[in-house]
């Protein structure tokens, strides 16, 4: 079977060829839906479990409630103190932060094991379905985007849609579903 370079299917079918910047350059960006900060709690880092409408066609929910609980749960282990984060702040007075410039903090640490797993749902679970999460460090902690793609091989004329984007209506693009 020949490989169209704009096909969904394609990225399903052949997944290690394509990244995630193939993704962005395949398909035409639909909109975006953005999960809130949850304050509930106070100010902790967590994010609300309430499933996005705009999301209903694309993902169970079960997935993406598994998605940002486990986010959840990541963020709760970066802000716990414990001794190696005491450890650490005492090392940090010491060394007038200069020790900081040859190790990482238990904070950065979880940070990174966040992207990674946020790559890593991209690549199993979103990009398959035409969405893609953007770490929430990329927006400043406040929000966890999803883009919503659709796919270009089969919006042949898209004329109509592009007038309806342009008006800033937010939501104009709704009607095509």
């Amino acid at each position: 079977m020949p490989r169209s370079r704009g096909c969904r299917l394609c990225l399903i079918l052949c997944p290690q060829v394509h990244s995630l910047q193939e993704l962005r350059r395949s398909a035409s960006l639909a909109t975006k839906v953005f999960v809130q900060r949850d304050y509930s709690d106070g100010t902790t880092c967590q994010f609300q479990t309430k499933f996005p409408p705009e999301l209903e066609s694309r993902i169970e929910r079960q997935l993406f409630e598994e998605t940002v609980k486990t986010l959840n749960g990541f963020y709760a282990e970066a802000e716990k103190i414990g001794g190696s984060s005491y450890l650490e702040g005492c090392l940090a007075c010491a060394t007038a932060y200069f020790i900081f410039l040859c190790m990482e903090t238990h904070y950065e640490k979880v940070l990174k094991k966040i992207s990674k797993y946020i790559q890593d749902q991209n690549e199993k679970i979103y990009v398959p379905r035409g969405l893609l999460l953007t770490d929430p460090l990329e927006r400043g902690m406040r929000v966890i985007e999803i883009s919503i793609y659709e796919d270009r091989c089969s919006s042949g004329s898209s004329s109509s849609g592009s007038s309806s984007s342009s008006s800033g209506g937010g939501g104009g693009g709704a009607g095509g579903r």
